[in-house]
């Protein structure tokens, strides 16, 4: 079922915008380093299309769940709640560094030194989430060591 799931549009396009994302934060985090930013107003852009994407995907994972039959919701739901806290964690991790983002961006003075550690941050926290399971364990396991 992870299959079918993982090959679905729906599924491709939420990875699309995750993506987006990803390389936005990648930009920030790169145009930020040394203590100053390179341009803020292309810092703002780049932050803009991070909350567009975000924006994005959710809007395609509620067309997806409300084209779903009951039968199929029903059928996913086990799965939902077995993934639901991990996803929400995720959620709520990116949520304070985007929040943060915002802060340091827009804020009366901008501060590169936050937009630099909160991009850096949301990259590392994009990256484990788009990391395959199997690579995940592994580094799970070195951890331990």
């Amino acid at each position: 079922m992870m299959d079918e799931m993982h090959n679905a549009p729906h599924h491709k396009m939420m990875m699309a915008y995750q993506q987006s994302v990803l390389t936005f934060a990648k930009a920030i985090r790169d145009t930020s380093k040394g203590g100053k930013v390179a341009d803020i107003s292309l810092t703002k852009i780049a932050f803009d299309e991070i909350k567009r994407s975000i924006a994005q995907g959710e809007e395609v994972h509620i067309i997806h769940v409300a084209g779903m039959s009951p039968e199929m919701r029903t059928k996913m739901e086990p799965m939902m709640a077995m993934m639901k806290p991990k996803m929400d964690a995720d959620k709520a991790m990116m949520k304070s560094h985007i929040d943060a983002l915002d802060l340091a961006i827009n804020g009366s003075s901008p501060d590169a030194a936050a937009i630099h550690k909160h991009a850096m941050e949301l990259v590392m926290q994009l990256e484990k989430m788009g990391m395959p399971a199997k690579k995940k364990m592994k580094m799970a396991g070195k951890q331990s060591m």
